[in-house]
This record gives structure tokens, C-alpha cells and sequence, in this order.
């Protein structure tokens, strides 16, 4: 078997003696060799290609088929039971679900310090002197006799809105006291039960009965930014942020404003 450039080679040679007649052997030799050559060589290259293409052929055909199952799957789903409905159902996460989670800032020190911080300004409130009198005998007691002048008379402070007499709930009292340099104090009371009494319209009146008449009294607020909350929310909704407010484990009250 020859091929094609070795032909042309024996041909060139063969031309090179001088020019061919029919009666020349080694040209006629020559020839015959190169169209044979040529043939097969041909022949071969239809051969591949035909393969590619059927191997190209077969190729689409199996995509094409896939494409067909795909769109017929999503235009007729399999039914799902009422069971597994069910249980798909009852595994999304709900709201309240979602704050149960572990945090992923748990373990974060700076994070567990702001919680603790936030907790304590729930049970806060501050007293702000309105005469200069007041403000001078704030000023004459010790944090620790301030904490026992207001126990005592926390507990026989009494609101009367209407008929209705507002007294302090039992087991509520103050624990601390922190003087500001504007001469004003931050009382610390006991309790998550004191904290929720504290958001109650009256509770405040009752401080000023404890702490005295020349005096404001306001809570320590603090903005803080809650990490989960519904995308639908509807801002003007009391009934949506007291659900946030159980399903986060918030003391009633806490969220005052937005």
C-alpha cells in the first residue's frame, strides 16, 4: 500500500526521465498508483464522516428525548399524597420556629452583651428631678437608701383611673440605683414580671407616687433590631407585632414604637 505523498514522489521521478507515453511502463505504473491512492484516501474520509455523523445524529436524537420528558414531567407532576402533604407542611419552618433556633451570633461575646444589656433596660426606669429641691434631696442619699426610700413606698403606691384603683403588683420592687450626672437616677427593678409591669399605661404613675411628686419618670429605651421578622409585615398591625413579640420570647411590651 502506498500513499499518496510516496505516489507523487515515484511520479515526480518517473516525469523528471522525460515525458510519459502510453508505451512508458513507470509512468503508466505511476499513474495507476496515485488514482488508487487518491480512491481510498477518499473513500476513508467519506467513511469517518458518515460515522460523526450518525454519532452526531444519534446525539441529538437522545437530547431531544430528554427535553420531551423534562416538559412532560413539569407539565403533569406527579401527585403528592395527602400525607406527604402533610409532613411538608408540617416541617416549614414558622415564624416562631425560626427564632426557637440556635443563633449563629450565640457565641458571639459582643452579641450575648447587647442581650444582657437589653434584658436589664427593660427593667429600668429613670427619674428625673423637676425642681431644685428635689434634685437636691436625690442628691443627699446614698444609691442604697434611695433603693430603700422607694421600696418603701412602692408598695402602697397607688393610680386611680376612673373607678378603677391601679396598685404595684405584688413581688415587684427595685434592686438598684445608678445617679447620673445630670442628677437624675435609673432605678434597676427584680423581675421579667416587673418588666412587663413597667409597659402597663399606669406603671409609670405609680413610680412618681414611690419616688415623688417633683419628678419624671420615663423608660429606658433602646432601638434594637429584631433579626427575624415576616416579609409581609404590616408596620401599622399591633396584632402582628404582639406575634412577634411571643414568638420572639420578648416581655410584653418591649417593642413600644418603630
Amino acid at each position: 500500500m502506498f500513499s499518496a505523498d510516496s505516489t507523487l514522489l515515484i511520479n515526480f521521478r518517473a516525469s523528471a526521465q522525460g515525458p510519459c507515453t502510453p508505451s512508458d511502463s513507470a509512468c503508466a505504473i505511476n499513474l495507476a498508483l496515485f488514482g488508487t491512492s487518491l480512491t481510498e484516501t477518499q473513500d476513508t474520509s467519506d467513511n469517518a464522516t458518515n460515522e460523526q455523523l450518525q454519532e452526531l445524529k444519534q446525539t441529538v436524537l437522545s437530547l431531544q428525548s430528554i427535553v420531551e420528558d423534562l416538559h412532560s414531567a413539569k407539565c403533569h407532576p406527579a401527585p403528592i399524597s395527602t400525607s406527604t402533604q402533610f409532613q411538608l407542611q408540617s416541617s416549614l419552618l414558622s415564624y416562631a420556629n425560626v427564632t426557637a433556633k440556635a443563633n449563629p451570633f450565640t457565641g458571639n461575646p459582643c452579641h450575648s452583651d447587647v442581650i444582657a444589656k437589653a434584658k436589664l433596660a427593660n427593667l429600668c426606669v429613670i427619674v428625673k428631678p423637676t425642681t431644685e429641691d428635689m434634685m437636691a434631696a436625690m442628691a443627699r442619699h446614698s444609691e442604697k437608701e434611695l433603693v430603700k426610700e422607694v421600696n418603701d413606698t412602692l408598695s402602697i403606691a397607688t393610680t386611680t383611673t376612673g373607678d378603677t384603683l391601679h396598685m404595684v403588683l405584688d413581688g415587684i420592687s427595685v434592686v438598684g440605683a445608678c445617679k447620673l450626672t445630670n442628677g437624675g437616677i435609673i432605678y434597676t427593678l427584680n423581675s421579667d414580671k416587673a418588666a412587663t409591669w413597667l409597659q402597663e399605661p399606669v406603671a409609670l404613675e405609680n413610680m412618681v407616687q414611690a419616688v415623688g411628686e417633683e419628678t419624671s419618670v420615663s423608660l429606658q429605651l433602646n432601638n434594637v433590631i429584631v433579626p427575624f421578622v415576616p416579609t409581609t409585615i404590616d408596620i401599622e398591625n399591633e396584632d402582628m407585632w404582639c406575634n412577634i413579640k411571643t414568638s420572639s420570647k420578648l416581655t410584653t411590651g418591649t417593642i413600644c414604637s418603630v
